[in-house]
């Protein structure tokens, strides 16, 4: 007698795909907005009694222009008052060391 054919169907499990490394990726500079959706205003002030922070890294905006200092101020929409914090991308030249 001749063997029969296994006609059933085989369900493979899905396995996810492994994670990639990727290089680490520039910041990238976003529009200084309200972040409302409604408003969406560009008129701002200074938010009284927070100081600005400062965070050194190093890469390149959108525009292509290197930075290597990123610095975070925060502020108030002079529209609806939401406090919101941008982004600024500055490129302070290092002093090469003589010995």
């Amino acid at each position: 007698m001749p063997k029969k054919k296994n006609t059933s169907i085989k369900i493979e499990p899905k396995l996810e795909p492994k994670a990639v490394r990727r290089p680490h990726e520039p910041v990238v500079e976003v529009p200084a907005r309200c972040p409302r959706r409604r408003c969406r205003s560009t008129r701002r002030k200074k938010k009284q009694g927070v100081d600005r922070k400062t965070m050194d890294q190093q890469g390149r905006t959108q525009a292509g222009e290197p930075f290597n200092q990123i610095i975070f101020s925060y502020v108030e929409c002079l529209d609806c008052g939401q406090h919101y914090s941008i982004r600024a991308f500055h490129y302070i030249p290092r002093e090469a060391k003589t010995d």
